[in-house]
């Protein structure tokens, strides 16, 4: 839903410079960005390489404890008013709609590299895709989403379904000009042929290839 990715103490205190027993204090601010889905939500912090973006394991006296440790639990309450277009960072628009849905556009970067043009992904890499949708009047026809990756042919060389918000929150549940930000995990597959494909998007009670979001360009 969120996420700040830095060195510590904004830089100036990389980990590589770090002693044996030190206590380095470092201090973050994380912003609830404006169409952040309301609920709970949970505060997670984690390290990871960043040349190569892989997660580090994180352990205790008691074990193994994955690859992140969970700080708290926040409670994100609605906005008295929808967020402007303008405030939601949106780097692709568009206006396409669905029963009661409008998706109003979506960004797509490498996964940990949001601060980065997509560039060439590789085959098996994670991308990270956010949308953004807007409640408007009528029925909608649930919350399933369709994506696929297809040639220049139009043939499909990768699909996958997911759910707007993995499900937590569904648009039945929006209130009138709700805009909602969902932040989806794309895992590439690892025998994907490089090459040049088009991203599309079927939306709820859609058929077909969809929407078309943009092109991929996949490097070996």
């Amino acid at each position: 839903a969120g996420q700040r990715d830095a060195e510590p103490a904004g830089g100036s205190r990389p980990t590589d410079g770090w002693g044996p027993g030190e206590t380095v204090v470092d201090n973050y601010g994380l912003l609830v960005r404006p169409g952040t889905a309301p609920g709970e939500h949970t505060l997670r912090i984690g390290l990871y390489d960043g040349v190569t973006g892989a997660r580090l394991g994180v352990s205790s006296a008691e074990g193994a404890l994955g690859d992140a440790l969970d700080l708290a639990a926040i409670r994100v309450t609605p906005p008295a008013s929808p967020p402007p277009a303008g405030a939601l960072g949106i780097e692709t628009p568009s206006r396409a709609r669905a029963g009661g849905l409008a998706l109003l556009g979506h960004n797509l970067h490498r996964l940990v590299f949001d601060h980065e043009p997509l560039g060439a992904p590789q085959p098996g890499e994670g991308l990270g895709l956010v949308l953004f949708w807007e409640r408007q009047e009528g029925e909608t026809a649930g919350d399933a989403l369709a994506l696929s990756l297809r040639d220049g042919r139009g043939r499909v060389a990768w699909q996958g379904e997911m759910r707007i918000l993995g499900g937590a929150y569904p648009p039945e549940s929006w209130g009138p000009g709700e805009v909602v930000r969902d932040a989806q995990v794309l895992a590439l597959p690892g025998d994907l042929a490089p090459g040049a494909y088009t991203l599309h998007l079927a939306l709820p009670g859609e058929g077909g290839p969809g929407v078309r979001l943009q092109r991929v360009e996949i490097s070996r």
